[in-house]
């Protein structure tokens, strides 16, 4: 089954708007200041807008290419990773707050090379699972659909910025499976 061209007209009004967000979104300082919440709420309308696609594509017996596809790039279930600069030693989960809102987390297997972590950083990383009945949203997974649908020489980021393998989930108590301090991580422990 093809897309119709009105189908392809609201997809193509759609990606430019999805496009703008996700660039202002993966170049936002990874220290420093914290995302505002009203800068939150601002793009949970964009993660609202692509569950809501997500939603309608699942629902159908039969899928389009673009359908199948954007299911199979954009959700993403299993472990995820987040680093924490600032932390309290003294409170549960070091301080970690639960939200409701959608946060960066990377699927990196290796979090200690993502580019703007040192490992003489103090910090705390947090790995943690996607719920079974929900998924994170893949922005490699959203940049390489957009590539192949719209735009092919889009780029979300520079290869360093991609290499992140950002996803954004909520921070949710449930799904933190450990919390680890200091500036050692050993990749490959559990």
């Amino acid at each position: 089954m093809k897309m119709t061209n009105k189908q392809r007209e609201e997809a193509f009004a759609l990606v430019e708007r999805i496009c703008d967000d996700l660039k202002r979104w993966v170049n936002h300082s990874k220290s420093g200041f914290r995302r505002s919440e009203e800068s939150l709420i601002e793009y949970d309308l964009l993660w609202e807008l692509i569950d809501i696609n997500v939603t309608d594509f699942e629902s159908k017996r039969e899928k389009t290419e673009f359908e199948a596809d954007f299911l199979e790039m954009v959700k993403y279930k299993g472990n995820l990773f987040r680093i924490h600069q600032n932390y309290n030693e003294r409170m549960p989960y070091y301080g970690i707050e639960e939200t409701v809102h959608y946060v960066g987390w990377t699927k990196a297997d290796k979090v200690t090379e993502i580019y703007w972590f040192y490992e003489s950083s103090r910090g705390i990383i947090i790995q943690g699972r996607t719920a079974e009945c929900e998924y994170g949203i893949d922005l490699n997974g959203l940049s390489d659909f957009v590539i192949k649908y719209f735009y092919p020489q889009f780029r979300l980021g520079t290869p360093t910025v991609m290499g992140e393998k950002e996803v954004v989930y909520p921070i949710k108590y449930e799904n933190i499976k450990k919390v680890k301090l200091n500036s050692r991580i050993d990749d490959n422990d559990g």
